[in-house]
């Protein structure tokens, strides 16, 4: 059995889950305004905080503890649990989440940049599909087999191989789940679809 599971974000059957309609304007940071949040590395440049995002009007009312996508937020306490649980590889910035009403929601949140991104998917026993052996980034993948030699004991990173994967050591997960954090789940490798 591994020794990892994959992070994801679900709601509850009953409810629909809220969504980020619009991230906060990073254009005064660089020409382009867009910064990798999914490259592994620390950001080396001036974040201004509080950083706002907006719920999508359309998306549903229940707030999960992380919001994954573009760029990803995370309550103060999920940062808090990971941190408890040793997790020491997150850089964050203080974020304000707006609800769809307007409102700023009453809870702190953070924009975190995950730091470290282990190349350690083994691609001959997953199932998967690679364009580019040579480069094997943005494969998808139906069910995931991991090297585990090759994350050196990380607790928690993106999979190089599929940079929307979080991988999650499972001491780290036993440490989280008792807290029922919102949205948050966990599936096996093998189950994983990404």
């Amino acid at each position: 059995m591994s020794s990892y599971s994959m992070l994801e974000v679900r709601e509850p059957k009953s409810r629909k889950r809220a969504t980020i309609g619009k991230l906060p304007d990073l254009s005064n940071i660089n020409s382009t305004g867009f910064l990798n949040w999914f490259s592994g590395s620390l950001m080396n440049i001036k974040i201004p905080e509080p950083l706002e995002f907006k719920l999508e009007e359309k998306g549903g009312d229940y707030i999960t503890d992380f919001f994954p996508p573009s760029i990803p937020l995370m309550s103060k306490k999920m940062l808090q649990a990971l941190n408890t649980a040793g997790v020491d590889n997150i850089e964050s910035f203080k974020a304000i989440l707006i609800d769809r009403a307007g409102n700023p929601v009453p809870e702190e949140f953070f924009a975190v940049n995950i730091i470290g991104r282990i190349s350690c998917a083994d691609l001959d026993a997953s199932e998967c599909e690679v364009d580019d052996p040579d480069d094997p980034v943005g494969v998808s993948f139906d069910s995931l087999v991991i090297d585990e030699e090759r994350t050196h004991g990380a607790l928690f990173f993106r999979l190089h191989e599929a940079v929307n994967g979080i991988v999650v050591h499972n001491s780290v997960r036993k440490a989280i789940e008792p807290l029922q954090l919102r949205g948050i789940s966990f599936v096996n490798p093998e189950d994983w679809i990404g």
